[in-house]
């Protein structure tokens, strides 16, 4: 089944502002459940604007009036309103940084949250679809950029822009003939200016793609560790991983070229307009239409304004380059997911473990079906075994039994309520999985039998290691239960992490019990241990086995020989051979295989 890759698409111009905007409303839809405390860092934000602006009119004060006529009483009196206005500066950054600080914490970890919930929810059908290096990146960069985002930009853009707002008008009312400077310079940026942005949103996207690659590169060389030391194909690995990191530095160094050509104009605005200033400052100076203190608090506040509105272009520009970074996770998280619950689904008194496949037709695309005409029942407790060749359709069946897939057409049954009524929850709850390859954690193998129930005590984890014939070898290893296993469970054999599976199926106690070739990469003395944990497991439970050793289900209730996606035979191991059919010609050619080798 080919992987497939999270796409944003390509868009127009037009097309890709309307996007960003709905990802900036979408990053920002985070903090609505702490609106009242980003409402709280507003005001006080406002305040810290309104009450640094009084600095440069004390100024004004003090030239045009107090050190002319040599008034200390007046002199005193500022002095402390100053140092009255400097610590309600002072504290109200402090509540300020508090304020924002807990927005943003908050807001990060409902996000991560909220990015975990959205793969859950997208399913198994998901992960078989995107390569699991492209899933992780989203984290390592789509996310962290989007927590950047609330972290500093957000919190950035809106203080300056409350000051640069505040600053301005006041500016305006000392003298708005002087205020007029500022359209020179802002019209020679702006002339300039925006191919910068064009180019350096450009580069950011590039950068961001180039980013994503490398992180997959690099888990799948951690991930592949064996193979390449195997094949001895370190060398390969690492050249490819340095072709991509050079890729991606070569685009990041003209990234932040780009960056350091549009600041530059960026300043040069600022100076001429600051030269501007200067001149018509001395003109209504000598005209008396200014008086030196205005000119001189004018001079703060026009340094002041500039400074935050310097402050205020960066972060929305380098905001802008973070959003392009998110269009794959905003993509990610527009997805539907193949398989949904519905709104209220039904809940089975208790749970029986009959199965029907009723008029199954399903395929991976819709191009072609890998099951068809699929019609199958399983009464309670029954023991089925699906055989055939590798390719035919028998992992997808079971695949439809847990809602994995829901099937192109017809469907499955359990005890007589469709699966597509039925909670995902008791679904899934109902069926326990023995993969050919079972996933261990990197924990105690205490902790991964107890994965199977997490209610479970010392003492149930013990009768259910006994059961699956796995207590006597974890007795044995240096530390028992408490042995710590190693990533996998890499530091046990395939029968042991098999058995140490089936003790946590046992502990899970499932209805219903899906094997899918749970011993086909075994050898036959290991075989023999984890079929006798598997009788064990099998007693009272409805068991739908994808058998590889034909040998390991003579004694089950019914065999179901898939051919073509289609059912070729069902019955029993004997009753299959006395037709000499398809089930026959399996079981030869497997003795044929084993003779050879």
């Amino acid at each position: 089944m080919e992987q497939a890759t999270i796409k944003a698409g390509n868009q127009s111009s037009p097309s890709q502002k309307r996007q960003l905007l709905k990802i900036y409303w979408w990053t920002l839809s985070f903090i609505k459940p702490y609106k009242g405390l980003f409402v709280t860092s507003l005001f006080l934000g406002l305040m810290i604007a309104s009450a640094q602006i009084v600095i440069p009119k004390f100024i004004q004060m003090l030239v045009d009036d107090v050190l002319p006529s040599n008034d200390l009483l007046r002199y005193r009196e500022i002095l402390a309103v100053l140092s009255g206005v400097i610590t309600i500066v002072i504290i109200a950054t402090i509540l300020k940084y508090v304020t924002d600080r807990k927005v943003q914490e908050w807001v990060a970890g409902d996000m991560q949250i909220g990015v975990f919930q959205k793969m859950r929810s997208l399913g198994y059908s998901f992960y078989e679809k995107y390569p699991v290096g492209e899933i992780y990146s989203l984290f390592h960069t789509e996310v962290e950029a989007i927590q950047k985002i609330n972290r500093q930009y957000l919190p950035t853009i809106v203080q300056y822009t409350i000051s640069f707002a505040v600053t301005f008008t006041f500016m305006a009312m000392l003298n708005w003939k002087l205020s007029l400077v500022f359209i020179p310079g802002i019209l020679i940026y702006y002339l300039i200016g925006p191919y910068f942005e064009r180019k350096s949103a450009e580069y950011a996207k590039k950068l961001a793609d180039s980013h994503a690659e490398l992180n997959k590169k690099q888990y799948d060389s951690i991930s592949a560790m064996m193979e390449l030391r195997a094949y001895g194909q370190e060398k390969w690995n690492l050249d490819q991983l340095l072709k991509q990191d050079q890729k991606t530095a070569a685009i990041n160094v003209i990234f932040f070229k780009l960056i350091n050509y549009r600041g530059a104009f960026r300043r040069v605005a600022v100076y001429f307009s600051g030269i501007l200033m200067f001149v018509s400052g001395y003109y209504l100076v000598s005209k008396g239409l200014l008086t030196i203190g205005e000119f001189i608090a004018f001079t703060i506040l026009y340094y002041k304004v500039m400074f935050d509105l310097t402050i205020l272009i960066t972060n929305l520009t380098e905001q802008r380059v973070l959003l392009h970074q998110t269009i794959r996770l905003y993509s990610f998280m527009e997805l539907a997911p193949d398989v949904e619950e519905i709104e209220h689904p039904e809940e089975l008194s208790q749970v029986r473990g009959g199965i029907e496949f009723r008029n199954i037709r399903f395929g991976y695309t819709s191009s072609s079906d890998v099951v068809k005409n699929i019609n199958l029942s399983i009464q309670p407790g029954e023991k089925v075994a699906l055989v055939g060749t590798s390719g035919h359709g028998k992992s997808s069946l079971i695949k439809l039994l847990a809602r994995f897939y829901d099937p192109s057409e017809g469907t499955v049954y359990l005890d007589n309520v469709n699966l597509t009524q039925l909670s995902l929850k008791q679904l899934r709850e109902s069926i326990g999985y023995v993969f050919q390859e079972t996933y261990l954690y990197g924990d105690t193998i205490k902790e991964n039998i107890q994965f199977g129930n997490e209610n479970a005590t010392d003492e149930d984890i013990i009768v259910a290691a006994k059961a699956a014939s796995a207590h006597e070898f974890i007795i044995a290893l240096p530390e028992g239960y408490d042995t710590v296993i190693g990533e996998r469970g890499n530091k046990l054999s395939g029968g042991q992490r098999q058995r140490i599976a089936i003790a946590r199926m046992i502990l899970k106690n499932p209805r219903i019990i899906v094997l899918d070739e749970a011993t086909s990469a075994l050898d036959h003395e290991n075989e023999a241990e984890v079929k006798k944990a598997l009788d064990q497991l099998f007693k009272g439970r409805t068991t739908i086995a994808v058998a590889h050793r034909i040998s390991t289900i003579q004694h089950f209730d019914k065999i179901v020989v898939v051919e073509n996606g289609e059912i070729a035979e069902v019955g029993t191991y004997d009753s299959l051979l006395e037709r000499r059919g398809a089930f026959y010609q399996l079981l030869m050619g497997e003795k044929r295989s084993a003779a050879n080798t």
